[in-house]
């Protein structure tokens, strides 16, 4: 029963975050009560099919480094694909227009593929990489935007 709760916040919590509506949260509540392991399962996989897949690379709007910096607050909950030069600071990727540049966008790079995480603190965390960076504007604390990166490829 205690690992069916904990299930439940995980969904309910994926959810509001993803593109989740009062119908889909009833939906799942409605899951949550159903006996039978193989029945509940095929209840939630109905709501899966219905949000249909995560978002892909189309989605994201290419947009200057240069833009994104001067349109960072209103852009906040936008999926971007930028690129420039990047150097880890802080556990964060710092990417900007030109090496040794100021105003870096910072990346969170925790989403990211395992891989991706490696390769960048590999090659940029003594020198500046090129960087391709995929994910969502987000506000990474307070006072701070940046990005959550989906994916990160270095060139």
């Amino acid at each position: 029963m205690k690992l069916r709760g904990i299930f439940l916040a995980l969904v309910l919590s994926a959810l509001s975050s993803v593109r989740a509506s009062a119908g889909i949260a009833d939906d799942v509540m409605r899951c949550a009560v159903v006996h039978g392991v193989q029945e509940r399962l095929r209840c939630y996989d109905e709501i899966a099919v219905r949000l249909g897949p995560p978002p892909s690379q189309a989605e994201y709007r290419q947009i200057d480094l240069l833009d994104l910096q001067l349109d960072l607050r209103k852009l906040v909950n936008t999926r971007v694909r930028f690129e420039g030069d990047a150097l880890m600071f802080m556990g964060r990727l710092g990417v900007t227009k030109g090496q040794g540049a100021s105003q870096p966008v910072f990346v969170s790079i925790d989403r990211a593929p395992r891989p991706a995480q490696r390769e960048a603190l590999a090659k940029c965390g003594g020198m500046y990489c090129r960087a391709e960076v995929v994910g969502t504007v987000k506000i990474l604390q307070p006072g701070l935007i940046g990005v959550v990166a989906d994916d990160i490829s270095l060139k």
